[in-house]
């Protein structure tokens, strides 16, 4: 028996492992690349080591675009966007988050693994870089639960379909995430979202906020996009062809035709030099530039052409969204075993405590605070206040709410988060601006786009 089954296992030796990159055609993407000049190098990475099932559970199926209050509160956004810069201009030929005044503000690369959830990595990464900024710390331990955000997000279903970083971005103002250790990532290795009500008991304690969020309506300029990065990483959606599995350096752009799906990545700097962004992806660090990528800016911002809906190209930056993290964001005063900013006020993690607050304009650290979305404390209240009109939530301007931590009476189980969302997303929605009725139909025309693709896609 054994003489019989020796040569079998010396044969599926010999054949299983060159089953995995045999689903890849390296040498084709190879001679495409060196038919375009050789622009950058391909080699093995951990993507062409997939399967090409597995390679498509990493990339999002559709357009990443959002809907519901995120959508509404992302394009009302866009106009409450300012702040003073970390530099004066833009001319700089290189600006990476990387290397702000000899130090690197970004946390590590990491590795979605397989599930569609690299619109959560690349939001949370802009967070926790703007977290360390805010500090003044670059070496300040922060990581933020992806898995959180996965498990309790609306609509849960972050693994199969994806989503947008506004999704993110609206549970970040509203909900907060908390670390890491409060509930680690598993959809990498499950494929599945997972369940919602199993955050630690103190997660409430441990979230992180953001002041506000926008998207951008139309593609950004290049100049706008250099703008948004001298105050925060941008996110940004990428379509992917089979050369970016491969990619190892150099100036990537598109080599090939056809397109195998979308995927959410942070550009954290540019170069002038080779007229590149800068991006930080969320495929490991065996894949790029140890986690990065340079990709030309000659194929960026893209539109869906007119009538069909179809994309053409990279189409980096079509669509763009940016998070504000501020001194109100961040507390620095105390810090929870865990190494999170614990609130002065019990009521409010959020909040600093009225008694501290100075009454002038807090000073510029370089980034924004986007007053509309951060909470105020009054230490001298009306004496005949309104009453609030529900109990569930602070009473005063709709965008000024906070949810309450720390275990405040009108903190939300995570498990019913999706109506929590729900609650505050109609008064972000009441409290939004005039968007203009262009935007709307073109975010409609966008939303019936993404709504009968999914639909053709379900019926194959």
């Amino acid at each position: 028996m054994k003489k019989k089954l020796a040569p079998a296992a010396l044969l599926a030796l010999l054949i299983l492992p060159g089953r995995s990159s045999a689903e890849f055609d390296l040498d084709a993407v190879r001679r495409s690349v060196d038919g375009a000049g050789k622009p950058f190098t391909v080699g093995e990475t951990s993507m062409t080591r997939l399967s090409a099932q597995e390679r498509q559970g990493r990339v999002l199926p559709s357009y990443p675009f959002p809907d519901g209050f995120a959508l509404v509160s992302a394009v009302a956004g866009e106009d409450n966007l300012g702040g003073a810069a970390l530099w004066s201009n833009a001319a700089l030929p290189r600006f990476t988050w990387q290397d702000l005044d000899g130090a690197s503000y970004l946390t590590a690369v990491k590795e979605q693994g397989g599930c569609n959830s690299c619109f959560v990595f690349a939001s949370l990464a802009a967070v926790e870089a703007q977290h360390r900024y805010v500090r003044g710390d670059a070496s300040f331990d922060i990581d933020l639960s992806e898995q959180e955000v996965v498990s309790c997000i609306y609509p849960r279903d972050s693994c199969s379909t994806g989503g947008a970083a506004e999704q993110v971005g609206f549970h970040l103002q509203t909900i907060g995430v908390p670390d890491e250790a409060c509930l680690p990532y598993s959809s990498g290795v499950s494929g599945e979202e997972g369940s919602c009500e199993a955050v630690c008991a103190d997660a409430d304690a441990r979230r992180h906020f953001i002041g506000g969020f926008a998207m951008s309506v139309v593609p950004w300029t290049t100049e706008r996009i250099k703008q948004e990065l001298l105050q925060a990483p941008v996110i940004a959606n990428l379509q992917i062809y089979d050369e970016l599995y491969a990619y190892t350096g150099g100036v990537y752009r598109r080599t090939s035709d056809q397109p195998r799906g979308w995927h959410v990545v942070l550009i954290v700097g540019w170069d002038d030099s080779d007229s590149s962004w800068i991006v930080k992806n969320s495929w490991g660090e065996d894949w790029g530039m140890q986690g990065f990528l340079k990709i030309s800016r000659d194929e960026q911002g893209c539109l869906p052409s007119w009538p069909l809906g179809t994309f053409h190209g990279t189409c980096l930056a079509s669509h763009t969204t940016v998070y504000r993290v501020g001194e109100g964001d961040v507390l620095v005063e105390t810090t929870t075993d865990a190494g999170f900013p614990e609130s002065p006020d019990a009521g409010s993690p959020h909040t600093p405590d009225a008694s501290e607050a100075e009454p002038e304009e807090p000073e510029d650290v370089g980034l924004a605070v986007v007053d509309a979305a951060e909470p105020e404390s009054d230490p001298d209240p009306d004496p005949d206040p309104d009453p609030a009109p529900d109990a569930g939530i602070p009473s005063g301007e709709p965008d000024a709410a906070q949810p309450a931590q720390g275990g405040d009476a009108s903190t939300p189980d995570p498990a019913t988060a999706d109506a929590h969302e729900a609650e505050l997303g109609c008064r972000a929605m009441r409290a939004a601006p005039a968007v203009p009725l262009w935007v709307l139909v073109l975010v409609a025309w966008l939303w019936l786009h993404r709504r009968e693709a999914s639909h053709r896609r379900a019926q194959r």
